[in-house]
Order: structure tokens, then sequence, then C-alpha cells
């Protein structure tokens, strides 16, 4: 989570695994304005990249040219 107060931005790690037992201390309030940031997964950034490569062949494609 980025979170900007002020002038001051502060990253704070959170792991959903630590929030999943009920306890309240390792709770932390989001506030209007916090950035959540969720990394993928390993499958995703396998999907991010086929498609990358697809949109990349489909531009060689539409353009008449080819790279291998």
């Amino acid at each position: 989570m980025i979170r900007t107060v002020g002038t001051e931005t502060q990253v704070i790690r959170v792991r959903l695994s630590d929030n999943s037992d009920g306890d309240l201390s390792t709770k932390i309030a989001i506030r209007e304005g916090d950035l959540i940031v969720v990394p993928p997964t390993m499958l995703a950034r396998v999907g991010y990249a086929v498609q990358m490569l697809g949109a990349s062949a489909a531009g060689s494609i539409a353009s008449g040219t080819r790279s291998f």
C-alpha cells in the first residue's frame, strides 16, 4: 500500500496471510487516497508475456513486416 500524507510518501507492506488469524493489531485501515498495489502471480506474468507477443505479431502482420 502506498500512502501519501502531505509531502511524505510511505510504502506499507501488507501480507494478507498475517490478517487472516483475526488479530486486530495487524489490521491497517485504508484511508482515502491510499494506493493498493497487488503484484501479479507468476501465471499472470506469463499471460502478460503471451499477450505482448501476440500484439507484436499482430502489428507485424498488419504492417506487412515480419521479425523473427
